[in-house]
């Protein structure tokens, strides 16, 4: 009894937020690729979506939350610099963006998330 106890609880303690995060990059890499193909790949490069799987899963549970919507402000944003610097016919790519918004929503997480009621909420 007493080891399954311990096992149970390091499962659930250590490694739940990243087999989580691991899940939701999988489905996201799927969907990505399937969108993808029919696009003819003209969205993603072909390692891109290693990269994006990657992130997802560095960040960890409740991280992926805060990665989606801070992903997605930072590549609003460079998609704005872009367009105002070389016009409405360049294409903006995420490719250097997939690392650093997963760096910056740990160090965040680490400093400042972790301790806010959301992230307690949300937290396995």
């Amino acid at each position: 009894m007493p080891i399954t106890y311990f096992l149970f609880y390091i499962l659930t303690r250590f490694f739940a937020p990243y087999l989580v995060s691991l899940g939701l990059g999988i489905i996201f890499f799927l969907l990505a690729k399937k969108h993808n193909v029919s696009k003819q790949n003209s969205l993603l490069y072909s390692e891109e979506l290693w990269i994006m799987t990657l992130a997802l899963f560095l960040v960890g549970w409740p991280g992926v939350l805060f990665y989606g919507i801070i992903f997605l402000f930072v590549f609003l944003f460079a998609s704005v610099i872009n367009t105002a610097r070389y016009g409405a016919l360049y294409r903006t790519t995420p490719y250097y963006l997939w690392i650093p918004t997963a760096i910056l929503v740990i160090l965040c997480s680490e400093l400042y998330l972790k301790d806010t009621t959301l992230w307690l909420l949300l937290k396995i």
